[in-house]
């Protein structure tokens, strides 16, 4: 949707996605999303902390939410 999103874990409660519409205007900053980790008990809070958003669709009307592992792939050297 040609904008910068990011997400934060918001004092421990909620998962939030701000999203730049016009680059590098400061002010166009706008919280898309929050969702309280309440909403998502049915994840292992450790996984709700590591929410990242991986794509939104063309409408805005799809998100999809991957769980980051934190775990680097190797690099395998030739």
């Amino acid at each position: 949707m040609d904008c910068i999103c990011f997400s934060h874990d918001f004092e421990k409660t909620y998962f939030v996605i701000w999203q730049m519409k016009e680059f590098e205007v400061e002010e166009s900053w706008t919280q898309f999303l929050k969702i309280s980790y309440h909403n998502l008990r049915e994840l292992d809070a450790g996984y709700v902390r590591r929410l990242v958003p991986l794509c939104l669709s063309d409408n805005g009307d799809t998100l999809i939410l991957t769980i980051n592992s934190g775990k680097k792939k190797k690099s395998n050297p030739l």
